[in-house]
């Protein structure tokens, strides 16, 4: 009887003891999304303790690993997340970034590519694993056009680094094909009209300008969750994006209305005159190369948060501020040779008119030229390749 109850006794202790190892393979993680911290449930034992991965097989045998795991927990959670937030393909990309980054340490980055990949296989993307004697490289095929990172082309598509590193050395890689892994799936795209809704995070701050011998004060609140956000994002190609995003509600409604004061009452000519102004003066100039280290093209709500704008920011700045206080729709001049970038605005003033364009007269600004009124500019407007936005 005793040894009966001894071994109930030992079978029950074992039963506990599977039961919190099994609770123990899921640990909740917290992430820090810009500002809204997201809690993830999820094993990550099977990849933590492995040795540094550097062949096929190695490969093959971790991604069997993550299959066997039932992932559809994870992705459920992810894509609650993604739901809520409203993200597109780029801004969930984005967040596995922060979520694998918060799984394993800093020196597991092959067991973060690993990760990635797995679940973005598992998720219907159309993705390329490629390996190296020292790193594992995650390309996906993308619907957009990212500047200055590393491509490779397969069954002519174009594949892009996911990383987004820029101006990175070409690798010496093999593509991983274990289990027809490639060429296949869904693209990665980009909502082209509105950001994610990320609004956790807010920052204050104060412009001052003159204009005519007044001083003008400008004060906004900012999305500092966007702001991070479009840190993150690559350097997209640069097209009507970046004046489709915009300026988050908050931003928009402060900004534009104290915009919106200032001009009222002026003709259109002195309150184009007057924002212009606004852009030149307020913003401090520096090329991105020496403010940042890389080219980074920066949307309206990162350039009211960055210490310095280059001419590209302060051009799309300009123009937003432009259609959103006065109405105005303009275009943008890109002058390839000089890799500078400036803002025609439509005139009916005859003597305003430097140069006409689908039957309508056009004005030039140059926002980041400091004292240069509309129609005054250094360069050859016969030279500028002309962008719609």
């Amino acid at each position: 009887m005793i040894n009966r109850l001894k071994t109930y006794i030992t079978f029950l202790l074992c039963l506990v003891m599977l039961n919190t190892n099994a609770g123990n393979a899921f640990k909740k993680y917290v992430v820090d999304l810009y500002g809204h911290l997201i809690s993830i449930n999820f094993n990550a034992d099977f990849f933590s303790s492995r040795d540094k991965i550097l062949d096929e097989l190695s490969i093959t045998n971790l991604l069997k690993a993550f299959e066997e795991q039932d992932n559809d927990s994870l992705i459920k959670q992810l894509d609650k997340y993604s739901a809520q937030f409203k993200m597109d393909d780029i801004a969930y990309l984005l967040m596995l970034n922060k979520v694998a980054d918060e799984v394993y340490d800093e020196e597991s980055t092959d067991l973060k590519t690993l990760f990635k990949y797995g679940l973005l296989k598992e998720k219907g993307y159309d993705v390329i694993l490629g390996y190296g004697t020292h790193s594992l490289t995650l390309y996906g095929y993308l619907n957009l056009k990212v500047l200055n990172v590393l491509y490779i082309q397969k069954n002519n598509k174009t594949y892009t680094d996911l990383s987004f590193k820029q101006n990175a050395e070409p690798l010496t890689e093999r593509e991983f094909t274990a289990g027809n892994s490639s060429g296949g799936g869904r693209s990665f795209n980009i909502n082209e009209h509105s950001p994610p809704l990320f609004n956790a995070k807010k920052s204050k701050r104060s412009y001052h300008f003159e204009y005519d011998a007044y001083q003008y004060f400008v004060n906004s609140s900012i999305n500092q969750s966007l702001v991070e956000y479009y840190h993150d994002l690559p350097d997209i190609e640069f097209n009507s994006i970046y004046l489709n995003y915009g300026l988050s509600a908050g931003t928009r409604a402060e900004l534009v209305k104290q915009l919106q004061e200032y001009t009222k009452g002026m003709y259109t000519a002195k309150a184009v005159d007057f924002i212009l102004c606004f852009t030149q003066y307020a913003f401090d100039y520096k090329k991105d190369a020496d403010a940042i280290g890389k080219e980074k093209f920066s949307f309206p709500e990162e350039v009211l948060a960055n210490p310095y704008s280059d001419c590209e920011d302060k051009s799309v700045l300009f123009a937003y501020l432009v259609k959103e206080v006065l109405g105005i729709h303009s275009i943008a001049l890109f002058y390839k040779s000089q890799e500078h970038l400036n803002v025609a605005v439509p005139s009916t003033a005859k003597n305003d008119i430097n140069f006409t364009y689908n039957s309508v007269g056009y004005t030039v600004c140059e926002p980041s030229g400091l004292g240069l009124r509309p129609g005054e500019f250094a360069n050859d407007v016969r030279t500028a390749s002309i962008i719609q936005w």
